[in-house]
């Protein structure tokens, strides 16, 4: 029988950032979207937002890692691991070649913040249903009309409910 992997809480003193993105061949478009969340489960932080004019789901998946991070940043933590169902995006953060991909810039950055701004970091890859409430926000921040800016630190009650059914799951 398949285990269903849901979301763990990290370490005391360290916060959990997951993060996703969804694209749209059709359209060239799609969205971002990233929870930060304590030991406890609590949400410190949130986001989503539209994107537009993107050529492949891996620039999506970077960019949400980007809004995320540059958040943390912000907020002034220090220890993340930053949690993604795109395992594309946790081999290039955790390469040391150079990137000759379309996305290399925003790798580059990527690599950058990480190194810049936090004490601690990894970047760790989880199936889908361990990041459930980031794929949620992410599948909201594509339905935004054209040209919306983000939206943070407003968490939507269907999102809520999927944060909820992570915490009950660790709880089980």
């Amino acid at each position: 029988a398949q285990v269903k992997k849901s979301w763990r809480p990290p370490p005391a003193n360290t916060v959990k950032i997951n993060c996703d993105g969804a694209f749209s061949k059709n359209t060239r478009s799609g969205g971002w979207g990233y929870l930060i969340r304590q030991c406890d489960g609590g949400v410190i932080s949130s986001g989503y937002g539209k994107l537009e004019n993107i050529g492949e789901a891996f620039h999506a998946e970077i960019i949400a890692c980007l809004q995320a991070l540059q958040r943390a940043a912000d907020l002034g933590i220090q220890r993340v691991i930053l949690e993604t169902d795109a395992s594309m995006v946790v081999q290039a953060a955790k390469s040391a070649e150079l990137e000759r991909s379309s996305a290399s810039g925003l790798i580059w950055e990527l690599k950058d913040l990480l190194a810049s701004n936090f004490a601690l970091h990894d970047v760790i890859h989880t199936p889908r249903s361990g990041n459930m409430a980031a794929d949620g926000l992410a599948a909201l921040g594509a339905s935004l009309s054209s040209g919306a800016g983000p939206i943070m630190d407003s968490i939507p009650i269907c999102i809520r409910e999927l944060v909820a059914d992570d915490l009950a799951a660790v709880y089980e």
